[in-house]
């Protein structure tokens, strides 16, 4: 992870310890919530709590068992205000970047360069579109 996406995260973890999502602890580190997403029908699993000293590359994924396919398969691992959060998980789930197995089809920095992937199907959304697209990924 980059330096700048790993102050961007801290410093959204800050805020958020604010509204009490995260805390501090006692010697400066932040615990942030992972949220982890499966590959194979799109629900949300279940959350971990990670020490921003141990962060991983974005859209990690992570081998977890599903509660709502009920097996073992990847699971993205998203993180609010990084790059890679529920709403772009959302993005690529819908393009079809995931096989059977839960593996990605094209890597995500290739996915997320590719002009037509990210850009251009979020451009010319209105803002309602926006918004269900924001409410789906944090359901």
């Amino acid at each position: 992870m980059r330096l700048y996406e790993v102050s961007k995260v801290r410093e959204c973890a800050v805020e958020k310890q604010l509204r009490k999502k995260v805390s501090v602890m006692s010697k400066g580190g932040v615990i942030i919530k992972h949220h982890f997403y499966c590959t194979s029908c799109g629900n949300k699993g279940i959350p971990a709590s990670r020490v921003d000293s141990s962060m991983r590359e974005t859209g990690h994924l992570k081998k977890l068992y599903c509660l709502h396919c009920g097996k073992e398969i990847n699971h993205a691992e998203c993180i609010e205000c990084s790059k890679y959060d529920p709403a772009m998980f959302r993005l690529e789930f819908e393009a079809g970047n995931f096989d059977s197995e839960g593996n990605r089809v094209i890597p995500l920095k290739q996915w997320m360069e590719e002009p037509s992937t990210v850009e251009n199907s979020t451009d010319d959304l209105t803002t309602e579109e926006w918004m269900r697209l924001f409410n789906s990924g944090n359901s």
